[in-house]
């Protein structure tokens, strides 16, 4: 189930550069979320989105059951990547802190992106390398009965990630 929580403890996240967190503006404010109330966990549901040529447009959106967003001193995004997108799972983790015109530049060990809010949370994402397995991809849409074709485009979606790693994760209240 994905979640969004607005939180409030500032003890949970990262330091500001120089320890002093009150220096920058807090992800909430930025943001401007409103999107439940402060610690308390609401429903959204959350897609992946990889940007691709229209004809590929049909299969380049995955759903995410996983996703999260903590919100309030700094903005923390977690979800995993689909294994129909890579051909196996993997789980990544942004965070960001103070930014302008309602952007958060975020950063993980998977890569970098920003982040903003209207009636979605929204992230676009550029990865560092990552490798799908491609025949991991096919057999993986091959195991869920999908047509040829799909199967195809959804193979030519992960060769595209893979030759520039970049999607958006938008994550909505329900």
């Amino acid at each position: 189930m994905a979640t969004l929580l607005l939180a409030s403890a500032p003890a949970c996240f990262t330091e500001a550069p120089g320890g002093d967190e009150t220096a920058l503006p807090r992800a909430d404010a930025i943001l401007g979320l409103s999107l439940g109330s402060e610690g308390a966990p609401a429903e959204v549901s959350a897609t992946y989105w990889v940007p691709v040529p229209d004809d590929l447009a049909a299969h380049a959106t995955y759903v995410l059951t996983d996703a999260t967003a903590v919100v309030g001193a700094a903005l923390t995004v977690s979800f995993t990547l689909p294994e129909g997108l890579l051909g196996f799972p993997v789980a990544v983790t942004f965070r960001g802190t103070g930014g302008e015109r309602g952007e958060i530049a975020v950063t993980g060990g998977a890569g970098s992106g920003t982040c903003w809010h209207a009636d979605v949370l929204e992230c676009e994402l550029r990865y560092y390398p990552i490798h799908a397995d491609l025949d991991a991809v096919r057999a993986y849409w091959q195991a869920r009965g999908d047509a040829a074709a799909s199967i195809d485009a959804r193979v030519a979606v992960a060769s595209l990630f893979d030759d520039d790693p970049l999607g958006i994760v938008r994550i909505r209240a329900r």
